[in-house]
């Protein structure tokens, strides 16, 4: 039963691999740098849940972005499944594993179009390829930084808060088990002070984002947005994170008074 519960939390919403592109159309195009090309008439549409952290992250780079875009509301496949609802062939087509979040985009010029999943991949590509408000550093040590720190927010902090939000909500609404409170707890006091211990601690030389760039980037998007995760279970973010930790407390403020923030969470 654990072995399946596992599974299922992995294909429900947290993905660590990344899967070659899918795209409609995969002919040859000039060589000119993807930023470069024209991004006016794009129709973009985003398959997934706000509910979901990895959803959450490509909100808020599109909002950041100031790309229009459509969010089509749907649960990754496997939840689907799990309480009856049929699956839309569009989204499969779009997301052939049924994960979320799905990208598409359609030119509206020559309609071809082009779909990918893995939320860090599309966050990438939406950087690289609408030039407002770029979120990566130009210079390569800076990008390194962006890089590792998404890395981290991926693979250590969002295992942790993802592991709360499938004891506190998706198991006693979706697949009507009791949360194992032991876990949530041991989590809660032991694994996740770590986490942002170091967060703090990493914020403690006065720099103003969490990769010591000058601007907002995608790793700020990628650390907050698993942090967010912990007030969608009912938890009060500002007292998980505690006042021992003002620099990580003033950091999540900042970011949560974005208005790109604000929209993706709205």
């Amino acid at each position: 039963m654990k072995k399946r519960l596992l599974t299922f939390v992995l294909l429900a919403g947290i993905s660590f691999a990344v899967h070659p592109l899918y795209a409609a159309d995969q002919t040859t195009e000039s060589k000119v740098p993807v930023a470069h090309k024209e991004q006016k008439d794009v129709h973009r549409t985003l398959w997934g849940t706000k509910k979901s952290p990895y959803v959450r992250k490509v909100l808020i780079t599109l909002e950041e972005k100031k790309a229009p875009y459509k969010l089509e509301g749907i649960l990754p496949e496997k939840l689907l499944k799990a309480t009856n609802q049929k699956i839309p062939e569009v989204f499969l087509k779009i997301s052939p594993f049924g994960k979320i979040p799905a990208y598409q985009e359609i030119n509206m010029t020559d309609h071809k179009e082009f779909s990918i999943t893995e939320s860090s991949v599309i966050m990438n590509y939406l950087n690289e390829t609408i030039e407002e408000t770029p979120l990566r550093p130009n210079d390569p040590k800076g990008n390194a930084r962006v890089s590792w720190f998404m890395t981290y927010g991926n693979d250590v902090v969002a295992p942790l808060t993802y592991k709360i939000l499938f004891e506190k909500v998706i198991k006693p609404n979706f697949l009507k088990e009791k949360t194992d409170t032991a876990l949530v707890d041991n989590i809660l006091k032991e694994e996740l002070p770590v986490v942002l211990d170091f967060l703090e601690k990493t914020l403690a030389d006065n720099r103003a984002w969490i990769a010591d760039t000058k601007n907002f980037s995608l790793a700020d998007i990628t650390i907050a947005s698993h942090l967010i995760t912990l007030s969608t279970t009912g938890l009060n973010l500002d007292e998980t994170i505690g006042e021992k930790r003002p620099n990580l407390l003033q950091y999540m403020r900042k970011i949560l008074n974005r208005p790109s923030v604000k929209k993706a969470l709205g």
